[in-house]
């Protein structure tokens, strides 16, 4: 159906940049804040507790509102954002940015919950047409498929570009880039049109 490789191709930029940010984020806090590797994973693990909790509550926040297109959008658009605040490193006042990227890292996390389950939901939506219902397995895994091509390139690139400010840079311009694909796909389909055609 369509729409289906735009919503792949939108989670494949998406677990990319979160998988980017995944494999540097122990890193960063202990470049940043000096932490011990007990300290920085214990953020780590927290982080990664919240994005599977608050995608249950992404999905009641769509299921209230029945508007799935605004909350994923919201949730890229929210991740993007949070991922492009720079800081400077070293801190002069490390409590205030320790709770300033802790607040980051939930708002991340919660942009996550609103995106990555709903995303799929919507998909799922695609394949409730009687045209395209016996197809639905395939869909889903042509969708699984672009998921992890993300989720496998992620560390590479961080290796190539030696964890710097260069994947950081990588990571922004992948999420700005979904960010339009979703925005076109979820709000200007006539336009995404007219610039296929083109």
């Amino acid at each position: 159906p369509k729409g289906l490789i735009a919503a792949a191709l939108a989670n494949l930029g998406e677990r990319f940049g979160f998988y980017t940010m995944m494999a540097i984020l122990v890193l960063f806090l202990q470049a940043k804040f000096g932490m011990n590797g007990k300290e920085a994973g214990f953020i780590y693990s927290t982080f990664y507790f919240s994005i599977y909790i608050l995608a249950l509550v992404g999905g009641i926040i769509a299921d209230k509102t029945r508007n799935y297109k605004g909350t994923i959008f919201t949730g890229i658009v929210l991740m993007a954002v949070l991922l492009a605040l720079p800081t400077k490193t070293p801190v002069d006042n490390q409590t205030f940015y320790l709770v300033i990227t802790c607040a980051s890292l939930f708002v991340i996390a919660f942009g996550n919950g609103l995106f990555k389950g709903n995303l799929q939901a919507l998909v799922g939506q695609m394949y409730d047409n009687p045209q395209y219902a016996s197809m639905r397995d395939s869909g889903f895994s042509l969708f699984y498929m672009f998921i992890n091509i993300g989720a496998i390139f992620a560390p590479f690139a961080v290796y190539v570009t030696g964890g710097c400010l260069l994947s950081v840079i990588i990571t922004m311009l992948i999420f700005l880039h979904y960010v339009t694909v979703i925005w076109l796909v979820l709000c200007r389909p006539k336009l995404l049109k007219l610039i296929i055609r083109w």
